[in-house]
């Protein structure tokens, strides 16, 4: 039975005429090139056929012979394969006496080149993107597929940028435990899992080739949300997912008690599937990434490392309740990790917090001239201010704790009889503009007393006479010796240490290997602070600590960190150098 093409798909009416399908073979414009379909019920049907059409006597295969169907034989509708509608010309097909029309020359060129330049265009874009997507860890990220209502955030990322990546690689490298496995191209799952499950961190039973590898992506996110279950916080986890029929089974080694749902390539993990299930329909009307706050305190932040996170400060003081309601919070704060081929730092800002503008002033002694032996070193400015601000509320607190008859005790009060204080007015006088702590390197792991030196700049006749106050109060037991100096007062527990703070011969820290990397914005910061590592383990190991203590701190020179306040944002900059 002949069938024609209709306008919806259908195939149109059986032919009536014979004599109507002649004409149609005859119309060169039909352009038939296949053999008509006959059904059962069509076999005396005599069709003309097209020049070159097989001959009359030409029985397609399943035609009936002698009313028996031949071997083969499909039932009416039936279509062979490669069977087109009546009007379908093959590729290449031509009617008799058909010529090409002849293009014009003056548009071949122009062609030619477009076509060129299209599948150039379509190849480098796509070398680009691809390109962008292995060097920039592109795809899906935690932030869009959680919850703009969120508190608090925070995310793990395998797959960062390609300088991170190979940063990263070099540093945890060089760290026990984790010195197998990373590079700048490799999979840092299998490194990570194996360095928990020797701490002991994992289920025993869970296996990273059957439980995790299948399935686990390189993005891993958690998310705070301002609601509570039976009195707790809501966490929502974002685990990037490649296929999660084994995402359900993996997660499964771990327990049963959550709920799981998915969106964008992410398995979401939560308390139970009713808070799993509300926090995607949250992220699906508004994500976290398109918040204006959390998107602009990001930016804040420059390039963005292997973890970042977020927290709405005044959110979570609301969600632990009215005691961490009291504290003041507010504002917010964001950080990222970021790596170098020789430290990884933490930079963390605090946005919507009134702050001071605070600078160190220039030519005071600071962490850079202390001596080389020193182990431990902190240098503030404007602390005095600071607690001012807050004297008030924390005398309060303090003295609303219960004594030892349970009758609240006033410990300033206490102390003003006991020493003759005025506080916070003496306070202040101790603490003056600046302050510079240091402990000694011998004082950590040594079975002698501690080194610890103190030096303020401030009115140094007035703090003696505070310190006076103290070594009266407490008598022949005060353990603190202090002098005055031109321009302030130094103390500490040891007056030949209390020398090299104020008249310091020798190498100094700034001379210390790594110091500079640790602390490469020293210069100017309000606050900063250095923990020397190397000094420390050498005198740990002068005095016989274990080998375990000395193998953890045997990769790294020195910690360094530093405070600086501008326009209403503080920044924390916290650096761990290797050595």
């Amino acid at each position: 039975m002949p069938h024609s093409d209709s306008g919806d798909g259908q195939h149109g009416e059986q032919a009536d005429q014979p004599d109507d399908l002649t004409a149609r073979w005859a119309s060169a414009d039909q352009g038939w090139n296949q053999p008509p379909i006959v059904e059962l019920g069509q076999s005396e049907q005599e069709w003309p056929a097209p020049p070159g059409y097989p001959p009359p006597e030409y029985q397609p295969p399943g035609y009936p012979v002698d009313g028996q169907p031949a071997a083969g034989y499909q039932p009416a509708g039936y279509q062979p394969a490669g069977y087109q509608p009546a009007d379908y010309q093959a590729p290449g097909y031509q009617l008799p006496g058909w010529q090409p029309a002849a293009a014009p020359a003056r548009r071949k060129l122009p062609w030619i080149l477009g076509s060129i330049l299209a599948v150039l265009l379509l190849a480098v874009s796509g070398a680009a993107f691809a390109a962008y997507q292995t060097l920039n860890g592109g795809g899906t990220q935690p932030d869009e597929v959680l919850p703009a209502s969120a508190v608090a955030f925070a995310k793990l990322d395998l797959n960062p940028s390609a300088g991170q990546k190979i940063a990263a690689a070099q540093f945890l490298n060089r760290i026990p435990k984790l010195s197998t496995g990373f590079s700048s191209t490799g999979d840092w799952r299998k490194p990570l899992f194996d360095a928990l499950a020797r701490d002991g961190a994992l289920p025993k039973g869970v296996s990273f080739e059957r439980d995790i590898k299948p399935w686990l992506g390189r993005r891993i996110g958690v998310a705070v949300l301002p609601t509570k279950t039976e009195g707790t916080p809501d966490l929502v986890l974002a685990i990037q997912s490649t296929d999660n029929v084994e995402a359900r089974a993996g997660v499964a080694r771990f327990g049963s008690d959550y709920g799981m749902d998915f969106l964008k390539g992410y398995a979401i993990i939560a308390r139970d599937v009713l808070v799993a299930d509300r926090a995607i329909a949250d992220a699906k009307a508004a994500p976290l990434k398109d918040s204006t706050r959390y998107h602009a305190d990001l930016g804040q932040l420059g390039g963005l490392g292997v973890s970042t996170g977020w927290v709405d400060l005044a959110g979570v003081a609301k969600l632990a309740g009215p005691n961490a309601t009291d504290l003041g919070l507010s504002g917010r704060l964001a950080y990222t990790v970021r790596f170098s081929a020789k430290a990884v730092e933490l930079i963390a800002k605090s946005f919507g917090q009134q702050t001071s503008q605070l600078t160190r002033p220039s030519g005071l002694t600071g962490i850079a001239d202390l001596p080389a032996s020193t182990g431990l070193a902190l240098q503030t400015t404007g602390l005095a201010g600071q607690l001012d601000k807050s004297w008030q509320q924390l005398n309060a607190r303090l003295g609303s704790l219960p004594g030892v008859a349970g009758a609240p005790v006033d410990p300033f009060t206490m102390w003003q009889q006991q020493f003759g204080l005025d506080l916070p007015g003496d306070l202040d006088t101790l603490l003056g503009s600046s302050q510079l702590l240091a402990v000694d390197a011998a004082s950590f792991g040594g079975h002698q007393g501690p080194r610890v030196g103190v030096r303020t700049w401030t009115d140094g006749k007035a703090a003696v006479g505070v310190l006076d106050k103290l070594a009266a109060g407490f008598g022949p037991s005060f353990p603190v010796h202090y002098r005055v100096t031109d321009d302030g007062v130094v103390a500490g527990t040891d007056d030949g240490y209390l020398t090299s703070l104020t008249a310091p011969t020798g190498p100094r820290l700034a001379t210390v290997a790594g110091f500079k990397d640790a602390l490469p914005d020293l210069a100017g910061a309000p606050v900063a602070g250095y923990l020397n590592l190397d000094a420390i383990a050498a005198s740990l190991r002068a005095n016989g600590a274990d080998s375990q203590t000395l193998q953890q701190l045997a990769p790294f020179r020195a910690v360094g960190m530093t405070v600086r306040q501008a326009g209403g944002i503080s920044t924390i900059r916290l650096r761990l150098v290797e050595r």
